[in-house]
């Protein structure tokens, strides 16, 4: 069963996702030069700075790029995680 045919708008997203050419890691710097800062991508994001800083030492979990990429309209691409070293 298709749960997604309930919902048209998480349709679109994975549609959005999928059809996206991925061709390199999201990265903390590229979203804070998106925003202009900070202190903007984290208030843009509904995040805190922590969770930033978090996300330089972690990486950024998949799922969270691909929802990035689904607000930025694509600027940024979600990648699968390489492991923080």
């Amino acid at each position: 069963m298709d749960n997604t045919a309930d919902f048209p708008c998480v349709k679109n997203f994975l549609a959005f996702i999928f059809q996206t050419c991925i061709i390199r890691c999201m990265t903390v710097d590229q979203i804070v030069k998106h925003f202009g800062g900070k202190t903007k991508a984290a208030r843009a994001l509904g995040f805190h700075l922590q969770t930033l800083r978090d996300w330089r030492k972690n990486g950024i979990p998949i799922k969270t790029q691909a929802w990035i990429q689904f607000e930025t309209g694509g600027a940024l691409k979600a990648t699968k995680p390489v492991s923080a070293k």
